[in-house]
């Protein structure tokens, strides 16, 4: 395996620092890096929303509650109105819900 190193941006209002990380492990998917934070890997960045649930089962601490990561934006394309399917309109609503965006509002 080789070993390189990342840099992790993290903001708390106006302040940002960035941090240099050497990761021991690497994934293709945020779900591995949070499946292996709770096995005790050791301390992932991770999408809020996928370690919320295991938080507040206290399977994850939180280690920078006022910190967070560099924002990013998210764009759901697809061609039209007319395609949204029931799937897509409940992964659209689930978005929302968790953005307070309307991501069908093109």
């Amino acid at each position: 395996m080789v070993r390189t190193d990342h840099h992790g941006r993290f903001q708390r209002g106006d302040d940002e620092e960035v941090l240099r990380i050497s990761p021991v492990l690497s994934f293709g998917s945020m779900l591995g890096v949070r499946d292996a934070a709770i096995s005790g890997a050791g301390v992932a960045k991770i999408p809020t929303i996928l370690a919320e649930s295991a938080i507040a089962e206290g399977r994850l601490v939180e280690e920078l509650p006022d910190w967070c990561g560099a924002a990013k934006d998210l764009y759901v394309v697809f061609p039209s109105a007319r395609s949204v399917t029931t799937r897509l309109r409940v992964f659209l609503d689930m978005l929302n819900q968790w953005n307070g965006t309307d991501f069908a509002d093109g």
